[in-house]
């Protein structure tokens, strides 16, 4: 079950991750163009990025769309965690 929400949501986290400070500060990128479906960031299958990701026109929607869907995630990787005592 782990594997299956690791894969699942692991384009999430790499999407997330691309866009902390730190990367683009040492990275030498510059933040994506919004929205992100039309950037050059559009490696992410659309089944595993909600729409509402892809297409938010903002910064502040997009970090509260992946917000949304990162507490979603957190909360179904907490079932497993609970269920197998981990």
């Amino acid at each position: 079950m782990v594997k299956q929400l690791r894969e699942k949501y692991d384009d999430l986290g790499f999407l997330a991750s691309s866009l902390t400070s730190y990367r683009i500060l040492f990275g030498k990128t510059k933040f994506p163009e919004l929205p992100l479906h039309s950037s050059k960031i559009e490696r992410f299958t659309a089944d595993k990025i909600p729409a509402a990701i892809l297409d938010a026109r903002g910064y502040r929607d997009l970090l509260e769309q992946m917000l949304f869907v990162g507490e979603k995630a957190i909360a179904e990787f907490n079932v497993v965690r609970t269920k197998n005592n981990l």
